[in-house]
């Protein structure tokens, strides 16, 4: 298939106007990309009629009228309650945009998970998140743009490696902490 790029969706102005107006958060190029890889994975994934079929129950049947979808949701837009059914108003469209779009959401997360892990934001499913007393930062986060490492007041901090700043943790109490955590006195040092 071909894929469309308007290129004014380049210019910052145009295209926020143009994601206010549809209602489209990720209207992004990065997220139009996305989209469009989607579509392209939906043909090399789903190989024979078992994969389509299965890919029918959850997105719907891809060989209703895309034309007559596009008029539809340009006319009446999404229905209602379509948070609950859809990851975006664009993909009560159609099963192919369903599709697109749910592709898409699931590379706007890894990719947000992969950059969380780069700059050491490690998640544990078996420990839930719940903030408490001991869990928020006693003081603002202090950084040091060129070298150094992240403290959040008394507590613990984590360690910098190269020439950036980690996130940082108060979850502890200077006596308990463990590697890659160290003690903190509440104040910012760069190595």
């Amino acid at each position: 298939g071909i894929i469309s790029l308007d290129l004014a969706e380049s210019l910052d102005d145009h295209r926020e106007a143009l994601r206010v107006r549809l209602g489209e958060p990720y209207r992004t190029m990065l997220g139009h990309l996305r989209h469009e890889v989607g579509h392209y994975y939906q043909n090399v994934l789903l190989i024979d009629d078992q994969a389509w079929r299965q890919c029918r129950d959850l997105f719907g049947d891809e060989r209703a009228s895309y034309r007559d979808a596009i008029t539809r949701h340009y006319s009446t837009g999404a229905p209602q309650h379509w948070q609950s059914s859809f990851i975006s108003e664009y993909a009560t469209m159609h099963p192919w945009e369903d599709f697109a779009e749910t592709f898409a959401h699931y590379l706007h997360i890894t990719g947000t998970l992969q950059t969380a892990s780069a700059i050491g934001i490690h998640l544990d499913a078996r420990q839930p998140m719940v903030a408490t007393p001991t869990s928020i930062p006693s003081g603002p986060i202090v950084t040091s743009p060129s070298r150094g490492s992240s403290t959040t007041g008394t507590g613990c901090r984590r360690r910098s490696t190269g020439s950036t700043a980690r996130w940082a943790s108060a979850t502890c109490t200077p006596s308990s902490c463990q590697p890659p955590y160290e003690p903190s006195s509440g104040s910012c040092t760069t190595s």
